[in-house]
């Protein structure tokens, strides 16, 4: 059975880490809400003490179109910068 698309997103202070769990099958809109989810972690650890690493649980993420990869992929790359 298919995953509702959805993320979760949790700042972890302590451990200066960007938890992400990402489901299901992702269309453009809820690109744009990961994309800000995301940059409002970081600048949430940022203003805590900074950020060590990123990690992703992607168990639940299905195949994406090509341009909903291209984007997380660059999203990631643009918060870790």
């Amino acid at each position: 059975m298919a995953q509702p698309p959805s993320f979760v997103i949790l700042p972890d202070r302590d451990r200066k880490l960007l938890r992400i769990s990402l489901r299901g099958f992702w269309d453009d809109a809820v690109m744009a809400d990961y994309m800000t989810a995301v940059r409002v972690g970081m600048r949430d650890l940022q203003q805590s003490g900074g950020c060590c690493g990123i990690l992703i649980d992607m168990i639940d993420f299905a195949i994406q179109p090509k341009n909903i990869a291209e984007g997380h992929a660059e999203n990631l790359r643009r918060v870790r910068t």
